[in-house]
This record gives structure tokens, sequence and C-alpha cells, in this order.
């Protein structure tokens, strides 16, 4: 995002990769260290948004580990550049898998 794209005012999402596999500190014996990956999606507008997952680059297979809408239900597993929709006011946190 630009500086100018952090100043929109109609801008009501947000999606945020947070890569475990790029962590740059290694454990005490020196190892490379890795984590789950996950993807956060938010939405601050009135009416359910849809986001585009990435690519299978990315990941295959992303898990709803948790939704913070009232319509939220138990985890579903979702492929690669299909949709999410993520309800008003509310966030998704999906994992690779």
């Amino acid at each position: 995002m630009t500086p100018d794209d952090w100043q929109t005012g109609f801008v009501k999402s947000l999606g945020a990769f947070l890569n475990g596999d790029t962590l740059p500190d290694p454990d005490r014996r020196g190892r490379r260290l890795s984590d789950d990956t996950f993807l956060l999606l938010s939405s601050a507008h009135y009416d359910e948004i849809s986001f585009l997952l990435p690519g299978e680059k990315m990941g295959q297979q992303w898990l709803t580990d948790l939704g913070t809408a009232a319509s939220s239900t138990r985890p579903e597993t979702r492929l690669a550049g299909t949709t999410v929709a993520v309800a008003a006011y509310s966030l998704q946190i999906l994992r690779r898998v």
C-alpha cells in the first residue's frame, strides 16, 4: 500500500499474510525456525466483503481457525485462489494446511 492508500476513507478491509517460514531468528542451537502461516482478513464495512485467497504458491489449502462473526461456525478448509466472505465488522483468521 502507498501512503495515500492508508488515508483513503472508503477502504473498509485489510488482509495480512503472516509467513511462518520466514522467521528471522534461529533457535538456541542455530537451526532455522519455522511456524504456521496465517491470513488475517478484517472487515470494517457494514456489509459482507469477499477476499480472494492467494494462489497455490502461497499455500494450497487454508483452514478457518477463528471467525468473530456471530454466524461463524466450525472450521472450514478452502482452496487457494477461491474467495472467502468475511461478515460485516468481523475478522477471520485462516491457517495454511
